[in-house]
């Protein structure tokens, strides 16, 4: 008896591994070299914090791992110039901070020291890759835009066709056939199509 992985899913998992390694690589490639860095930053010193954490403990709240991870910094400038030397801070920077720390720290209490990645590069790459997986919950560093769902039917709006002509309703594909004449008109809520993470401990 082989307890061997049929080779069909050995390749649809290795073109699986691919595909995310592409979509890291494209991902680092859209950024600036000084938002590259502070991701880079913040993930290293949320992974080595995250480490640290005793096992058993509940993963502090994002705001508490994003001060822990800034006194971090500050105390080890030179190594955290990105973070702790530049006066151009935007919304987008933060956005940026929080998604690396806070990954960061999550990704650290995975592994024990001496276990996982060392190097800032291989951590980058794995918390990069993360929040790929939870787009949802980190939107600044990977770009994710909620779906808008329709007031009328709450399906997305790609479902929608504009009428032939002003005063023609439009139709929704997802709808049932009785139900299906009405124009796209957004609610004020969206599709969330990200899988929620449960809450860590170590």
């Amino acid at each position: 008896m082989t307890n061997a992985l049929p080779e069909a899913l050995v390749s649809y998992l290795a073109q699986r591994d691919t595909a995310r390694a592409d979509a890291v690589t494209a991902l680092l490639g859209s950024l600036t070299d000084r938002e590259r860095a502070l991701i880079k930053e913040a993930a290293a010193m949320g992974y080595t914090l995250g480490q640290q954490l005793p096992q058993g403990t509940k993963i502090h709240r994002d705001r508490e791992i994003m001060r822990l991870v800034l006194n971090a910094c500050l105390a080890q400038p030179d190594a955290h110039q990105a973070i702790t030397n530049d006066a151009r801070y935007t919304e987008r920077d933060s956005g940026l901070f929080h998604d690396a720390s806070v990954m960061g720290y999550v990704q650290g209490m995975r592994y024990p020291t001496t276990e996982g990645p060392h190097d800032s590069e291989q951590i980058l790459f794995l918390v990069v890759d993360a929040c790929l997986s939870f787009q949802d919950l980190y939107r600044t560093l990977t770009g994710y835009a909620p779906t808008p769902l329709c007031a009328e039917c709450d399906h997305a709006e790609d479902e929608h066709e504009e009428g032939d002509d002003p005063v023609t309703p439009g139709t929704c594909a997802a709808c049932d056939d009785d139900e299906d004449r009405h124009d796209f008109r957004p609610a004020d809520g969206v599709a969330d199509e990200a899988q929620q993470p449960e809450e860590p401990t170590r």
